[in-house]
């Protein structure tokens, strides 16, 4: 049977991102984005959904651009799959914890494969084989009873596959068949003589061949002497070669439903660490949601918030510390031809948490999860980071070496129809100078179809686009709020650069007093 949870037609393989094989790009979105929080909150101790996650989301910050149909195809699909998983929550959750139990029996049962006996793997196969059954017909009631309220193709292909291949007539006619196959102490072989009358086309036979009187009377037997270890390995090999062509058979009919119980766990994981996502928003007051997906350029967001805050407030209160209070970020609509927002305003206004909560919701999105609040966005087919990084200990190159290094490997990897993150790039030099070139880098960038979100302090860059007919128009301005009082409310909201980001506040905030 295929599990098809992920993609409408193939199986999931998590195993493509190797933690060795990281590439840069890869790295640099783990640390700007705060990503290994995001598989922390929807993880938990499980380390398979761990695997699933951090596999989908290095897989959603990477694509080619002809790839762009296959995602849009691939999320609706999995948001149809999710629409069911929250409505059925209890339900998957259950069914998630099957495969975790089956693996558990697998493990108890000591199950031996490959072994050198061939019947160590017959009674290995055989134990296995009845665990898995046991299971898939106890799953099969479980989520048959549940079948008329899932309405997603994948969920509802998959109940039915279970239902018509796992009936109780079939599992009844295979029970029966054990009956003949259990006993491994008294096994029916039958065989021909060969040409030079060696023994040839050894069979298993299904139970005591049923003999007549006359035929019973002229029955050979022998019995071998306990000691006569020779005739033992000889009769154990004529037995081997019997029951090779049924072992076979059933090692891989269990091959084949430990391949499903594995991908089933595998692909399952996903939403189930999307169910934990859910539980894990709503002890910090927030709600998920499933994300939008728009054409062009439209962008919005309501109640956006940033993930490593998440985790951040989540442990503070395991840790018996001061409560947290996250504050969700709304933006209208954004139509248009909007390809850079600049992001400019207060020192410690929450900027950057903004900057990394679009980033993450953008990631997400491309591979079918939940965000952490609305978000309706277009599929980007590569999501890249240009974060400011501490100082070179080393001192191998100077700050602004190190930005333009990395800046020359983005670009060299970026294509039209991706998204570029930057914070703060470029402020390592002068302003003229770090105007000048962000200026250059973010135009060249917007021109090629990239989209563009940069926080910056550089205000000769951030006015720099109102001066330029052809492109002003696909710029958008947002700035972090701070009342007349100077406080921040870690609010982004539609507004021009100003020449000030009010660093007086924090001193103020902290000298005051003295």
């Amino acid at each position: 049977m295929n599990v098809h949870l992920l993609y409408e037609d193939r199986d999931f393989d998590a195993g493509i991102y190797d933690e060795r094989k990281l590439t840069e790009h890869q790295k640099e979105l783990i640390n700007d984005l705060g990503l290994q929080s995001i598989i922390e909150l929807m993880s938990g101790e499980d380390e398979v959904i761990r695997e699933v996650v951090r596999a989908n989301l290095l897989k959603a910050g990477t694509r080619e651009p002809g790839e762009l149909f296959d995602m849009v195809q691939a999320v609706r699909y999995r948001q149809e799959i999710m629409s069911d998983v929250l409505a059925n929550r209890e339900l998957i959750r259950d069914i998630y914890q099957m495969t975790i139990e089956v693996e558990r029996k697998r493990k108890e049962s000591r199950a031996v494969f490959p072994s050198v006996y061939l019947t160590s793997t017959y009674s290995s196969a055989m134990q296995l084989i009845a665990i898995y059954l046991d299971e898939l017909a106890k799953m099969r009631k479980m989520a048959g009873k549940h079948l008329n309220t899932f309405h997603s193709k994948g969920l509802t292909t998959l109940i039915k596959d279970l239902s018509e291949e796992v009936s109780d007539e079939y599992i009844g006619k295979v029970k029966e068949m054990f009956k003949d196959l259990k006993d491994t102490e008294t096994i029916y072989i039958s065989a021909d003589f060969g040409v030079d009358l060696t023994g040839v086309n050894y069979a298993m036979c299904k139970g005591a061949p049923k003999l007549s009187f006359v035929q019973k009377l002229q029955t050979y037997s022998f019995t071998i002497a306990e000691n006569d270890e020779t005739s033992m390995h000889d009769l154990e090999r004529r037995r081997d070669r019997a029951i090779n062509e049924v072992t076979n058979a059933l090692a891989c009919a269990t091959d084949n439903l430990q391949g499903f119980f594995k991908r089933l766990r595998l692909e399952l994981a996903f939403y189930v660490g999307n169910l934990n996502l859910t539980d894990a928003l709503r002890q910090t007051g927030l709600n998920s949601g499933i994300p939008e997906l728009s054409e062009g350029h439209s962008r919005a967001w309501s109640n956006l918030a940033d993930l490593t805050l998440v985790a951040e407030a989540i442990q503070k209160k395991k840790d018996g510390g001061a409560a947290m209070t996250i504050i969700g970020n709304t933006g209208v609509a954004l139509k248009g031809d909007k390809l850079l927002y600049v992001i400019t305003g207060a020192n410690q206004g929450g900027k950057t948490a903004f900057l990394r909560s679009l980033g993450q919701a953008q990631l997400m999105e491309n591979c079918g999860m939940l965000t952490a609040g609305g978000f309706t966005a277009p599929i980007k087919t590569g999501v890249f980071t240009h974060f400011r990084k501490e100082e070179d200990r080393s001192m191998t190159s100077g700050k602004l070496d190190e930005e333009l290094v990395r800046m020359d490997g983005i670009i060299r990897e970026i294509k039209p129809g991706d998204m570029l993150l930057m914070n703060e790039s470029f402020q390592s030099t002068n302003e003229r100078e770090g105007s000048e070139i962000c200026h250059q880098v973010t135009k060249a960038l917007i021109d090629n179809d990239i989209e563009v979100m940069i926080v910056t302090h550089l205000y000769s860059y951030a006015i720099s686009f109102r001066e330029l007919e052809d492109e002003k128009e696909k710029v958008k301005y947002l700035r972090a709020e701070r009342t007349g009082e100077g406080v921040r409310t870690f609010r982004m909201v539609e507004g021009e650069p100003l020449a000030t980001v009010f660093g007086g506040d924090i001193y103020k905030k902290i000298f005051e007093k003295e």
